[in-house]
C-alpha cells in the first residue's frame, strides 16, 4: 500500500462507485430526525498507464478519511515507469511514484479540489498529458486548517542530519526525535490537526513555550512508529 502526498511519502484500494451508503435498495426515505445521513461512499480512480497516455476511469472523485484512492496499471509495455499527480491549490502540492508491474492500490494526500495525474516512461525521458480528475470531499474528511495558521509557516528543511527514530508508540518516537535534535529541555510535541482525519501519518508542532521551532511527522512501521523532523518554524 502507497501514501503519497505533499507531507511524506511511505510505503488504499478498487473499482469506482459513486453512491449513498446504505441506499442500495433506493427508498428514497430520508434519515429519521435526529440521525445523521450516511456518507457519501468514496470512490476508487482507475488509472492506467499506456503507452498513447494516461487514461483514468472517472473525471470526478469523493475523496475518503485518509485521502484520494487509486488503483494504479502499468500496460504501457515501457520501463522506469512513473504516475506523477499535482494538486490545483495553491500550495501546490504533488509528488511522483514508481508504477510497479501489475496493479497497485495508494492514496494521494492532496486536498480536495483538481487533481492532475499523469505517466512518465523511462525514468521521466518520455512523458504524457496531464489528466484532471475533480475530487470533493462531502463528507468533510479534510481539514483545510494550514501550518502556517498554527504558527508554522516555514518550509525550510532542517540544516543538519537529524535521523529517523522509532518508538512502541508515537509519543515514544517523539520523545526520541527531541533527544535526537538536541534541542531539549521544554521541547514538547503538539499534534497538528491538519490533513485528512484517519491519515495513518500524523504531523506534530515541536515547540518551545508555546513557541513553535519544527514539525515532525510520525507514521506506523511494522508495529512500531517512526519520527522525523520535517521542517524548521
Amino acid at each position: 500500500m502507497i501514501t503519497s502526498g505533499k507531507f511524506v511519502s511511505t510505503a488504499a484500494a478498487a473499482g469506482l462507485s459513486l453512491a449513498i451508503a446504505g441506499c442500495s435498495g433506493s427508498t428514497g426515505a430520508a434519515p429519521a430526525a435526529g440521525q445523521s445521513p450516511s456518507p457519501v461512499r468514496p470512490t476508487v480512480v482507475g488509472v492506467t498507464c499506456a503507452e498513447s497516455g494516461t487514461i483514468t476511469t472517472t473525471s470526478t472523485a469523493i475523496v475518503d478519511r485518509d485521502g484520494l484512492h487509486l488503483k494504479v496499471s502499468d500496460h504501457s509495455g515501457l520501463s522506469g515507469t512513473y504516475l506523477n499527480y499535482r494538486s490545483g491549490a495553491g500550495d501546490g502540492a504533488g509528488g511522483g511514484d514508481p508504477v510497479p508491474a501489475g496493479t497497485t492500490d495508494r492514496v494521494l494526500l492532496v486536498p480536495p479540489g483538481d487533481v492532475y495525474l499523469d505517466c512518465s516512461y523511462s525514468l521521466g525521458t518520455k512523458n504524457t498529458a496531464p489528466v484532471k480528475v475533480s475530487a470533493s470531499d462531502p463528507n468533510g474528511y479534510y481539514r483545510p486548517l494550514t501550518l502556517a495558521a498554527l504558527g508554522c509557516g516555514s518550509t525550510a528543511s532542517p540544516a543538519w542530519a537529524v535521523g529517523l527514530t522509532r518508538g512502541k508508540t508515537a509519543e515514544a518516537a517523539l520523545a526520541a526525535l527531541v533527544v535526537a535534535s538536541e534541542q531539549r529541555p521544554g521541547l514538547h510535541a503538539r499534534l497538528a490537526p491538519i490533513g485528512y482525519v484517519g491519515s495513518g501519518i500524523r504531523t506534530y508542532i515541536l515547540e518551545r513555550a508555546g513557541t513553535p521551532w519544527a514539525t515532525a511527522v510520525v507514521s506506523a512501521d511494522a508495529g512500531e512508529y517512526v519520527a522525523g523532523l520535517d521542517v524548521l518554524c
